[in-house]
Parts: C-alpha cells; structure tokens; sequence
C-alpha cells in the first residue's frame, strides 16, 4: 500500500490533468482560432468598406489601390461594375482584365459581403479573401496571405501549449503534495496495524485532528485499547486452565476430527505410555474415541501398559473429543487382596467348625 496506492492515484491524477488539460487546450485552440480568423474578417470587411468610401470620394482606383495597401496591410482589389479590374495594389498588369466567376466577388455583386479561402495563383499561398460591395456597381476586394494567419495561430497554439506544460507541472506537484497528506497517515496506520498483528498493542496510531482519517486513528486507538484488554483476559483465563487442566488426577486426553492427540495433561501421560508423544492413541481407546467422534458416549475398562485403565470418552461437536482416563490399578489390586483374604479367612474358620460340629454330635449321641 505504502507505494502502490501513492502511484496509483499520481497516475489517476496525472491522467485526468491530462485528459482534462487535452480537452481544455483544444477547446482553447479552437475558439481563439476562431476568433482570430472572425476578428480578420471583421477588420478586412471593415477596412474594404472605408475603402469602397474613400474610392467614392477620391476616384482614381488604378492609383488608390496601391496607397490603400499600404495603409490597411493587405493587397486591394478594385473591381468595376463591367467586371474588369481598375485596379490592384499589387499586380498592375491585371488592371483592365475581367475577374473572371470569382465566387466572393459574385457574392458581393449580389449586395453582401463574400468571403472565401482559394488562391490566386497556382504558385502562391492560399489567401483569405473578402469582398465588399462598394458604389457604381464595384467591388472592392482584400487578400491577406493565409500564411499570416497560420503563423498567428501556431504562435498562440505554442504560448499555450509552453503555458500548460508549466501548468501541468504545477498540477503534478500539487497532485504529489495532496496524495502524500492523504497516503502519509495511512502509512502510519498501516505500520501501528503491522505491529498490531504482530501483538505488540502498545503502539497506537497518531491521531489526526479531524477528518475521516482522525476517526480512522481513533477507532484503531480504541480497538488496539481493547485487543489488548481482552488478550489480557483471555492470558489469565488460558493460565488459569492450565493450572487446573495439568492439576487433575484424572488423565484427560483432547483428540481432533481425525482422532489425533492434540492436548493431553501430565496425569495422562504414564496412562499412554510414549504414544501421547506421538500424537497417536493404544488401539484400545481408538475404538472408544472413534465411537465418541460419531457422536455416542462410549465407556470401558481397559488394560494398557499393564495398567487398569477406566476410560470415558465424550465428543465435543465439531473440534473433536474428550478422554477421561482413570488409573484403577491399585483398586483392582486391592479388590483382588480382599477377595483372596474372605477366601482364605473362610477356609480357615470352615475348618474348626466343623471339628466343633462332630464333637457336638458325638456326646449328643
């Protein structure tokens, strides 16, 4: 988490400056293209217009052209009604010939103001070209070289794209500032749950003054509080039962699913002899506890080892079940010296009795 998160949400961030950056641009570019190319028209139309009044005041078209090219910065075309050139600001060879069906000169003929992007000559650059109906039935017509145009808009389009690689830049870093004041905490967190987890509760997270992440650190404070309390508890429970489990005098014996030792107390271990350390049950108590894992209660008294054994054994659901061994040896013992001490007392007291008895019939006879 320490690194993948931060990379993966530099690289959401960075993805979406980008794109968000991209469409922004173009949008950007578009529109000022536009409004270049709309402020263009609108001084070619205006200056075609204060040209068609200064050619209404002044005449002379053939040597008008060349001085208004000048002032307005674009090559003037004076077209007459007759469709013959009077004049041209830069080609006076043309003066006297027909126009030709220049589509913006037609548009103008016809009362508005025609616009088009076409050149003039096969070995010239495309020139943007307006035209605008003056007096007398002419035309009075701009070019500008759509070169110049083209250069305008690549300079913009440059000053914007150096502006936004310096706002990307700033983005980035912005972007790397806030993802490590979001991923730093959880940094934080994330080491207090590692030694957490490794038991060491005594490690809590820094608490953040405010905000989802202060909470966050808050509950993992309270939580690390109460893992540890209960940890404790259940310490004192496990040493307490394990007090009492090695103090019986019983042998008690916890076997799994599979009827394997998993927990055995020390009265049991002279019971089982080596076998407890081998995990395995005396074939015996296999059969007690395989019935005690079917679910039954099963009881039995036993010899192993030379040992009396009384054995009980209980399932436990699921985990498996419990053996209850009882060491019955010397109560056997003794029940077998009491039984050979009434035999022999009785053979012992038959015998004068019945002396006793004979004497008794004797002098009665």
């Amino acid at each position: 988490m320490r690194s993948s998160l931060r990379n993966r949400l530099l690289i959401t961030f960075l993805l979406l400056v980008i794109i968000v950056g991209a469409g922004t641009l173009f949008a950007i570019e578009r529109s000022l293209a536009n409004d270049l190319v709309a402020s263009l028209d609108q001084r070619l139309t205006k200056q075609g217009q204060e040209v068609a009044e200064w050619l209404r005041i002044a005449g002379h078209p053939d040597r008008l052209a060349p001085r208004l090219a000048k002032v307005t910065g674009t090559r003037v075309t004076i077209i007459g009604a007759d469709g013959l050139i009077e004049g041209d600001s830069l080609e006076k060879s043309t003066i006297g010939r027909p126009i030709g069906d220049a589509e913006e000169v037609a548009r103008a003929r016809r009362g508005q103001v025609g616009r088009t992007i076409r050149k003039l000559r096969e070995n010239e650059a495309p020139q943007y070209l307006v035209a605008v109906p003056a007096d007398l039935g002419r035309v009075i017509r701009l070019a500008v070289p759509l070169g110049d145009v083209l250069e305008t808009r690549a300079r913009m389009r440059n000053r914007l794209l150096v502006g936004s690689g310096f706002g990307l830049l700033g983005c980035l870093l912005l972007s790397y500032i806030f993802v490590r004041a979001i991923t730093r905490p959880l940094q934080s967190m994330t080491r207090t749950a590692e030694r957490l987890a490794k038991g060491d509760y005594d490690a809590p997270p820094p608490i953040d003054s405010g905000g989802e992440l202060g909470v966050l650190a808050r509950a993992m404070n309270h939580m690390a509080a109460e893992v540890k309390t209960r940890i404790g508890e259940l310490t004192q429970q496990r040493d307490l039962l394990s007090v009492v489990f090695g103090g019986l005098v019983e042998g008690v014996v916890v076997v799994d699913r599979k009827g394997a030792v998993v927990l055995a107390n020390e009265a049991a271990q002279p019971m089982l002899d080596h076998e407890v350390e081998a995990a395995r049950l005396p074939p015996p108590l296999r059969t007690l506890v395989e019935r005690a894992l079917r679910g039954e209660q099963a009881d039995a008294e036993l010899e192993i080892s030379g040992r009396a054994i009384r054995a009980t054994a209980r399932p436990l659901g699921d985990p498996g079940a419990i053996l209850v061994l009882y060491d019955v040896t010397r109560l056997r013992s003794l029940e077998s010296v009491r039984r050979e001490f009434l035999s022999n007392a009785a053979h012992e007291l038959r015998t004068p009795v019945t002396s006793i008895s004979g004497y008794a019939e004797t002098l009665l006879g």
